[in-house]
């Protein structure tokens, strides 16, 4: 069976990565992935992605990157990718299934 799948917005933010040398940065997030989501959010009428989404695919080079883009992208609140993962809200049976292909 195949489903359709709507694509409402699309952005993309580029950083040469330079910020990160002079501000205050904690490398908890990345910020062009904030300001990216927020604006694609806005463009598609999405106040709430982790009610208003159904379903991610997220680039996960490593497996911190997955968590940290959960939260940037909204999904999860700020430190809490971790306990979405363990209650099961991000796996195929959960409310919001992410990464299902291995990202």
């Amino acid at each position: 069976m195949t489903k359709t799948v709507y694509i409402e917005a699309m952005q993309i933010a580029v950083d040469s990565g330079e910020d990160m040398l002079y501000k205050d940065y904690d490398y908890t997030h990345v910020e062009t992935t904030y300001r990216a989501a927020t604006k694609a959010y806005q463009e598609a009428g999405i106040k709430n992605p982790r009610e208003e989404m159904s379903m991610m695919e997220v680039h996960d080079c490593f497996s911190i990157t997955e968590l940290v883009t959960y939260e940037d992208l909204m999904i999860s609140p700020r430190g809490k990718a971790k306990d979405d993962i363990d209650a099961g809200f991000l796996s195929l049976m959960g409310r919001f299934p992410a990464n299902l292909m291995a990202g």
